[in-house]
């Protein structure tokens, strides 16, 4: 009987070493598993925050460009708004220097007329003499 008790105890400890391994192995993976749950945790928000770093720097430089574009707007309306005012007035000298070419050309044929005129008299002057 003593001899089947010592080998049921052999047996038992050799069960309970072996249980002991199992469970130490068991608490080492869930260390393992913490840590790396840990890690993955720690590494999904950073990657996170660094995305939404980089999200606000494109948003950012959409506004900018929308700015830009505006900016760009604003001044070909300023371009296309100076260029009918230049046409208006290029074409209000031309009509200036049309209706100045018409005096011009009557005033000419004044002088022309008096011109003759004087030439007449400068004749008829002659003849009386």
């Amino acid at each position: 009987l003593e001899r089947i008790q010592n080998e049921t105890m052999v047996e038992k400890d050799h069960k309970l070493s072996e249980m002991e391994k199992i469970v130490s192995q068991s608490k080492e993976m869930n260390d393992t598993s913490a840590q790396l749950i840990n890690y993955l945790k720690e590494r999904q928000q950073n990657e996170s925050a660094e995305l939404t770093k980089r999200v606000k720097e494109l948003e950012d430089s959409i506004q900018s460009q929308q700015w830009t574009i505006k900016d760009l707007e604003y001044k070909r309306q300023q371009a296309e708004d100076s260029t009918k005012m230049l046409e208006r007035i290029q074409n209000e000298l031309r009509t200036e220097i049309v209706k100045k070419d018409h005096k011009l050309s009557e005033m000419e044929n004044i002088v022309s007329q008096q011109i003759s005129i004087q030439n007449e008299k400068s004749k008829c002057n002659g003849e009386l003499n």
